[in-house]
């Protein structure tokens, strides 16, 4: 009879034969051991790096968001509103708009009307943005408010407010800069965290 394997040789007797086929079809314990070994070790890498990147991205959200409501407060500005409307602002022309971060908290956006003698007043409710519930780790680090001035958009001065992920441990932790130049351009960039 040909077979395959005819160089190996094949017992005759019954016993030798089961031996011989119950050690080609099992798996050790050592290599089950090992299998599940390598499979832990690239779990846990892999668990790892999917959190680094979830924190970082939820970072980089939460700014993305905070850029939204500038360039927002930015096209208000730039536009203009007609602020006869308002109780608050008879008599006043539309002035600018403001969005004022607070650190440890939110940031909210308002408009801003003016005088004859330049006395301005903030009018409407002001509409307020607090950080995601799914990005609780993230929080402001800077107190700061920015001013659109109206038709040219650009701010009153250039300012920069940076935003940080505490997820625990130091190493873990990233931040994330807005700046906001003098011509009223909107940018964002990874910085080193300030130490506390």
């Amino acid at each position: 009879m040909f077979s395959l394997f005819s160089s190996i040789p094949i017992p005759q007797d019954r016993e030798s034969r089961f031996r011989i086929g119950k050690l080609n079809l099992a798996f050790t314990m050592i290599e089950f051991l090992v299998v599940f070994g390598i499979i832990g070790i690239v779990t846990t890498l892999s668990i790892a790096s999917y959190n680094t990147f979830t924190e970082s991205y939820k970072l980089k959200n939460e700014v993305q968001n905070s850029i939204a409501v500038l360039s927002l407060a930015q096209k208000r500005a730039m536009a203009g509103e007609d602020v006869s409307s308002d109780s608050s602002c008879s008599g006043k022309t539309f002035d600018s708009f403001i969005v004022s971060f607070t650190a440890g908290a939110g940031y909210t956006m308002q408009g801003q009307c003016v005088d004859g003698v330049g006395a301005k007043t903030a009018y409407g409710t002001p509409v307020e943005y607090s950080i995601d519930a799914v990005n609780r780790n993230i929080s402001i680090l800077d107190t700061v408010t920015i001013t659109f001035n109206k038709l040219t958009g650009a701010p009153i001065a250039a300012d920069s407010i940076v935003f940080k992920n505490e997820s625990g441990e130091e190493s873990e932790e990233k931040c994330m800069q807005i700046d906001i130049s003098a011509t009223g351009l909107i940018s964002s960039s990874n910085v080193d965290c300030p130490t506390p």
